[in-house]
């Protein structure tokens, strides 16, 4: 099954634009995540109408998730970038001895990592790397949810033990 792109987009824009407006997306953000959503569909190639039976569901659920990515990457920005500051202060490349402090210290995080059992490395990478819930990693590794928790606390107040330094 083949799509009429230009129909869809006739038939579903102003909707998923609405759907996106409600959850709190920007008018020009939700534009721009209807295009998206639109040229996901579009790339899917022709064997996707086997696979996504409903396009509007999808069209919905892509969307969905596209807002969803979009809070989460302005939630970090904002993090990170003050707002007010001009954006070449904001875009500002870190000097040489920062990088090496920051490359020092990842290096060191990974290296406290690899010195984790084996068990408790697997919960924290599923856990901080992959973002599964406890539920879900108990699912994937085959132990109860209790068992998670104990892992993920074992780890993490062994890599705080290891990089006590750092965290001063």
């Amino acid at each position: 099954m083949h799509w009429d792109l230009q129909q869809l987009f006739r038939r579903h824009s102003k909707e998923l634009l609405r759907f996106l407006r409600r959850s709190g997306v920007s008018e020009d953000t939700a534009s721009d995540l209807v295009q998206d959503a639109f040229l996901r569909l579009a790339t899917l190639g022709p064997t996707a109408g086997e696979v996504v039976g409903n396009p509007r569901a999808y069209l919905f659920r892509i969307s969905r998730n596209l807002s969803i990515d979009h809070a989460r990457a302005h939630a970090v920005q904002s993090h990170y970038i003050q707002p007010g500051l001009p954006a070449e202060i904001a875009e500002a490349k870190p000097s040489a001895e920062l990088e090496v402090d920051f490359k020092q210290r990842i290096a060191r995080l990974e290296g406290a990592i690899q010195t984790l059992p084996e068990r408790q490395r697997q919960v924290f990478l599923l856990h901080k790397y992959e973002e599964l819930s406890h539920a879900e990693i108990a699912e994937r590794l085959g132990i109860s949810k209790s068992m998670v928790e104990k892992h993920m606390m074992k780890a993490l107040a062994h890599l705080r033990d290891s990089l006590v330094d750092l965290l001063n």
